[in-house]
Order: structure tokens, then sequence, then C-alpha cells
């Protein structure tokens, strides 16, 4: 009996050892993704949702700036636009980042195009 009960003692904690999430922060990339109909040449996009290290051009013409806070503020330009626009950097990728899109243009005509149309999403890669 002395030696069966440690036993069922050690096998009681088993289930409590090994499944427990990283307490700390989960630092690494999100993309932004954009879909939608074919044409778009430009979008801004304001992204939000906690700190943002860099932000990274994926294969389009990028620019960003501050916007309030820990929000930023992002220009992406190029060649119809689709798929992922930017990867972004963050010190937690726990937080729940979101992008929204504030314009977006037709890539020949340069006139504004209905934002309600596309779809945004910050993503793991």
């Amino acid at each position: 009996m002395k030696r069966i009960l440690p036993l069922v003692m050690a096998l009681a904690l088993l289930p409590a050892c090994g499944d427990d999430p990283p307490s700390g922060p989960s630092p690494g990339a999100l993309e932004v993704r954009l879909s939608g109909p074919a044409g778009a040449g430009a979008a801004l996009l304001l992204v939000e949702g906690g700190t943002i290290d860099t932000i990274e051009a994926a294969g389009y013409f990028t620019a960003s700036a501050a916007y309030s806070g820990t929000a930023k503020r992002v220009l992406v330009a190029g060649q119809d636009l689709t798929g992922a626009l930017v990867r972004i950097q963050v010190p937690d990728r726990r937080v729940a980042y979101q992008a929204t899109l504030i314009e977006i243009a037709d890539g020949n005509t340069y006139q504004l195009l209905d934002p309600a149309q596309f779809t945004v999403a910050v993503l793991r890669p």
C-alpha cells in the first residue's frame, strides 16, 4: 500500500504538467491581407491593437506613419493589390490586432472604390 500511494499521487498530478500555454509574450510577424475585386492599385489602412515594432513591405510600395497611440496609418500601392500587403513585427502576437481599410483606389483610373467590397484581415503568416 505504501508503494502504491506515491504512484497514485504522481498519476493524479500528471495532467497538470505540460499543457499550459506559454505565459510570456510571443513576438513575431503578422500579415495584413486584402481580398476583394481585382484592379485595386492603392490602399490606405489603419492598423491598431497594440505596439507595432516595424512595418515591412510584402512586394508592394509601402509607407507608414504613426496615427494615435500605437495605431499606424499604412499606404500600400502597386499593381493589382491582393493577398499579403504588409508584414508587421509585433512584441506579442497574442494581442488582437486589426486593420481597417480607410480608402482604396483603382490602379488604372485612380478613382476611389467602395471599401465595403474588400476584406482586410490580420493573420499569422
